[in-house]
């Protein structure tokens, strides 16, 4: 079936149009997303201790990081054993160094500590 000129118009007038849409719904869905927020407060176990993150890996104690969503009591002594091993830690690349910590767990742990004055 052939369209005429007026007909193919109409058709890339309604692509055009339906392309708008979904570019303004994709748009609006970005903005509903939360950042995350650097600033982030948690309540330790015994709900009297608040924690401000970041916080810096070369003075964090095992019971702060412990706190850290995603990283178990086990990684958190790693940490420790490891800091107290070799030094004050340069940057969060170096947590790669220690068995189980993959780039994308500090990936991850990038909203929670820092080096330094990072």
């Amino acid at each position: 079936m052939l369209l005429g000129k007026r007909e193919q118009n109409f058709l890339l007038l309604v692509i055009i149009i339906f392309s708008l849409y979904l570019l303004i719904l994709q748009i609006q869905h970005n903005r509903s997303i939360p950042k995350p927020n650097i600033n982030i407060s948690t309540f330790s176990s015994d709900n009297e201790t608040k924690i401000n993150f970041p916080l810096d890996l070369n003075q964090v104690s095992y019971d702060e990081l412990k706190q850290i969503n995603g990283l178990s009591s086990e990684l958190a002594e790693a940490i420790i054993t490891y800091r107290e091993n070799n030094g004050s830690f340069t940057n969060l690349e170096q947590l790669k160094e220690i068995d189980g910590i993959s780039s994308g767990l500090v990936k991850h742990l990038e909203i929670y500590l820092i080096v330094g004055n990072d």
